[in-house]
């Protein structure tokens, strides 16, 4: 499996800082599955596109964010949980691929690469 972007990509091009190092790895490897996902494997592994790498790191922060909403956290005595952008009727992984897909094509867009039809 290929990552479309590694730590240093993540931190430096992109300007991250919302994933851990220690999670980078597994999460951008689920992101990374997602973007061939949506553009049929069109993506060039020897020669990945800047757009494709920012798209991943994008991706990457939504599925994070999603996973630490669900989980909760330990303040003092207290346990906290956040509340989820989940409208009545929605499933949560509905709300999940519509945001990623809504982080990936601010930066694929124009590539073509999101393109269904025959070339």
């Amino acid at each position: 499996m290929v990552r479309y972007a590694d730590l240093a990509f993540y931190m430096t091009e992109y300007g991250g800082n919302i994933i851990p190092n220690e999670e980078f790895q597994r999460v951008i490897t689920r992101a990374s599955t997602y973007i061939k996902a949506i553009t049929f494997s069109k993506v060039d592994e020897n020669n990945i596109p800047e757009e494709v790498k920012a798209a991943a790191c994008a991706v990457a922060e939504v599925i994070y964010k999603a996973e630490r909403s669900t989980e909760g956290e330990k303040i003092g005595k207290l346990s906290v949980f956040y509340v989820t952008e989940q409208a009545d009727g929605q499933i949560k992984e509905k709300v999940l691929r519509k945001k990623q897909y809504a982080a990936a094509y601010l930066y694929l867009a124009t590539t073509g690469l999101l393109y269904r039809g025959c070339l």
